[in-house]
């Protein structure tokens, strides 16, 4: 008991009540005042929420300005109510639309599916697994369109010698393994890319132009586009299957949500 007694969110907790109790006192002497309530509960969270930030319980004097910003939120957001703030505010509406969704995320019920049903709907659904066509490439890059050097690297590139040490630095890597297509876009531009898809295997060819600047390339291997099979990425599959039924049944709920009220589109002047 005495050991109970020490511990600092014992503490915490005690001194809320104090503070709880005295306010209900205060609220009973001036009852024409509007009741601002720190519920035992709010001090839970918010000790709860200062131990998983700061590592430690909070002292009194974290205690006395939590309850002071939080009685400070209350009080400025019932007076912004009072006031019709929260009406017609784009922010206000999208955040309690939020909330909804919230709330009808939590109360979807998504049914089991057995493996055969499940299987099922992997070969419907197939492509949305599907693996791109990857590309693996060097390449050797030039600051400047007309960097005199260009012409002599490919020859000598192509007579064997070692990429490595032509042309200049680059900030991002000389050599990639497995890249798709929209991957290499990110990285070099539209035109890089198509020049990488068009490039035979194991030659190099250029100059190709990106957002970068200037580069010889070398494809040295293409991996196909593909399917994996069901067994590999069962789990994965099932995930996609949950996500999807989830987003069916909350849009069903909105839409019965959205039913219960007469809509009025009134027309462009």
């Amino acid at each position: 008991m005495l050991k109970l007694l020490r511990e600092p969110l014992v503490h915490f907790i005690g001194a809320g009540i104090i503070i709880f109790l005295f306010a209900s006192l205060w609220q009973n002497l001036f009852p024409s005042r509007e009741a601002i309530v720190v519920t035992q509960q709010d001090l839970q969270r918010m000790a709860s929420v200062y131990s998983s930030e700061a590592g430690t319980n909070p002292s009194l004097n974290d205690l006395h300005g939590m309850i002071n910003d939080h009685i400070e939120t209350v009080a400025l957001a019932s007076e912004a109510r009072r006031l019709g703030m929260d009406r017609d505010d784009v922010i206000v509406e999208r955040r309690l639309a939020q909330k909804m969704r919230f709330m009808i995320d939590d109360l979807a019920d998504i049914p089991n599916i057995s493996q055969a049903k499940l299987e099922e709907w992997y070969e419907t659904n197939r492509s949305e697994f599907e693996m791109p066509t990857r590309y693996s490439f060097n390449h050797v890059y030039f600051r400047e369109p007309s960097d005199h050097r260009i012409d002599s690297s490919l020859l000598a590139l192509r007579n064997g010698a070692d990429w490595a040490d032509k042309g200049d630095a680059f900030m991002l890597l000389r050599q990639y393994g497995d890249l798709p297509r929209s991957e290499i876009v990110r990285l070099f531009g539209t035109n890089f890319a198509d020049g990488i898809e068009e490039a035979p295997l194991n030659e190099w060819v250029g100059p190709k132009t990106s957002t970068l600047g200037t580069h010889l390339i070398r494809v040295e291997r293409v991996t196909p586009s593909s399917s994996p099979e069901f067994e590999e990425i069962s789990d994965q599959i099932q995930s996609k299957w949950r996500d999807e039924q989830l987003q069916l049944l909350n849009q069903k709920a909105i839409n019965e949500l959205v039913g219960r009220y007469h809509v009025e589109i009134e027309s462009i002047k």
